[in-house]
């Protein structure tokens, strides 16, 4: 399977990369990851785009599955989301030729959902905007008898037009009633900012130095427990809150740090990192997916799963051939 190295030197060279889509626009916009896939934001004729390629060959089991009923939705909730087999050409660190599918999905222009919620603790009118707005996504999702399955702040857009735009459609079934737990979360979430007279409480985070400037960079992520990933022309690393050099660049992709531990790319595989540097577990694997809440990580050696503990050590062997999804 393609990696998420596979997919940067892609992107960075579309046109010879892309058998269809080769027109497309990537400005270099964070490769975000998931489970089940590697992601970003690109232009196509000037739409904006989600990106998404798989990494593993069940990936797009659910994707297939609501192909057939796609014309039988007739909603505008449901993205027109488009899947290009064998599209993106790339070869794999032995010099073999590849192909691999990219699934296409369009975006509206707005605000991720977790930005409109944190503005709406000092802003009544829009606090009642989006309440309207939840109300009339459950609507659109009954109607459509379908359900999202991934209904997470950071899997929804509130678009200029006052709506709420489902993203990352990977997991959606057929049929109502999936999302009623998540809907009914965010109901709570939004009536407890109105009943408490919507105070702005501060928050407790990492901030950034005045004098630290990311500006000589390639890239950059956001602060995440003191350090922020930056790009230079010898790949990624980490800076602290000053400017500092924390770990040294050397990652082809990295996530950012979470219960200090994160996920990295080399060009031998993934693995996962601590906030000295040191592997915990060793980059070897075409997928090291950490838990956060479990402390976990599941692993894929190309075809087997494992699971490994905090430290890094193997609590279940290599065996399942599939998660489910």
């Amino acid at each position: 399977m393609a990696t998420i190295s596979s997919l940067r030197k892609a992107l960075s060279q579309a046109k010879s990369s892309f058998r269809t889509i080769s027109n497309l626009v990537w400005e270099e916009s964070p490769i975000l990851r998931s489970k089940f896939f590697a992601e970003c934001r690109v232009t196509i004729d000037a739409q904006p785009i989600l990106l998404s390629m798989p990494l593993t060959p069940s990936a797009l089991r659910h994707i297939e599955a609501l192909y057939p009923h796609k014309p039988h939705i007739g909603s505008e909730i449901v993205p027109q989301i488009t899947l290009l087999r064998d599209e993106m050409l790339y070869f794999d660190s032995v010099g073999n030729y590849h192909s691999a599918d990219i699934v296409l999905e369009p975006l509206a222009e707005g605000i991720p959902l977790k930005d409109a919620l944190a503005e709406a603790q000092c802003d009544p009118e829009l606090a009642a905007r989006l309440a309207a707005a939840v109300e009339e996504l459950q609507q659109s999702l009954d109607r459509a008898n379908i359900s999202h399955n991934n209904l997470k702040e950071e899997n929804i857009i509130f678009d200029h037009q006052g709506h709420l735009r489902p993203i990352r459609w990977h997991y959606a079934t057929y049929g109502r009633g999936g999302d009623q737990t998540a809907i009914d979360a965010l109901r709570t979430k939004i009536a407890a900012m109105q009943q408490s007279g919507l105070l702005c409480e501060p928050t407790v985070s990492y901030s950034v130095d005045e004098e630290c400037d990311l500006s000589a960079y390639l890239n950059s992520l956001g602060m995440a427990e003191g350090l922020i990933a930056v790009e230079t022309d010898r790949g990624w690393g980490y800076v602290d809150c000053c400017g500092k050099m924390v770990i040294e660049p050397q990652y082809q992709w990295v996530g950012q740090f979470c219960e200090s531990r994160a996920e990295v790319e080399t060009d031998r595989g993934m693995g996962l990192i601590d906030k000295s540097g040191q592997y915990i577990i060793q980059p070897d694997y075409p997928i090291v997916d950490y838990n956060p809440v479990t402390g976990h990580s599941l692993v894929n050696d190309g075809e087997y799963w494992a699971e490994f503990d905090y430290s890094g050590n193997m609590v279940k062997e290599f065996g399942e051939a599939e998660l489910k999804i």
